[in-house]
């Protein structure tokens, strides 16, 4: 797996030289219930249907997941897992 991610922002004051600010990251870990999974699968899709980018996406809405009788919505979970926060070399 590869994770691309950048912690900065660039920016100049006063006609300063320009100069990168760095933030630190935190990893977030999650595991997830296969409703939690199949929910925000579907909303992803929903959402490209309902904001489709010109004609490159599908203008027909998805329906969203749910496991609920008689309702809308999931009964799911996850659980958490954070790693120590990794700070940036100056």
């Amino acid at each position: 797996m590869t994770i691309n991610y950048f912690t900065g922002s660039a920016s100049s004051m006063n006609g300063e030289p320009m100069h990168t600010d760095l933030y630190p990251v935190i990893l977030e870990l999650r595991s997830v219930s296969q409703n939690y999974y199949r929910f925000v699968k579907q909303k992803y899709l929903y959402e490209l249907g309902r904001y489709p980018e010109f004609m490159a996406a599908s203008t027909t809405a998805f329906p969203l997941y749910s496991n609920i009788n008689g309702g809308y919505g999931i009964f799911a979970g996850y659980s958490l897992v954070k790693s120590d926060t990794i700070y940036p070399g100056n």
